[in-house]
């Protein structure tokens, strides 16, 4: 993203923009390039959105094993074979 930012100002001379004497082909590149910027910050908004979902799911996941677990050891009929057993 930041290479097309810098290749934005080095097509777009200041004195041309401001002298309106920008041609067509340097208007397009400068579109292509932030159109390129904008899909690759598309692309990654997308790509952190679904490894928030992914972690929010094993986050989840991981609480219902601990309680899980609690209950487990707190069953009376663990206790009893595991205290049997030693």
């Amino acid at each position: 993203m930041y290479s097309a930012e810098q290749s934005i100002t080095t097509l777009l001379d200041s004195k041309s923009v401001l002298k309106n004497k920008v041609s067509d082909v340097q208007f397009k590149k400068v579109k292509q390039l932030i159109d390129q910027v904008h899909s690759s910050k598309k692309v990654f908004k997308q790509s952190l959105h679904k490894r928030y979902q992914a972690a929010e799911k094993q986050y989840k996941q991981i609480e219902q094993l601990k309680i899980a677990i609690q209950k487990l050891l707190l069953s009376p009929t663990w206790i009893t074979k595991n205290i049997h057993n030693k």
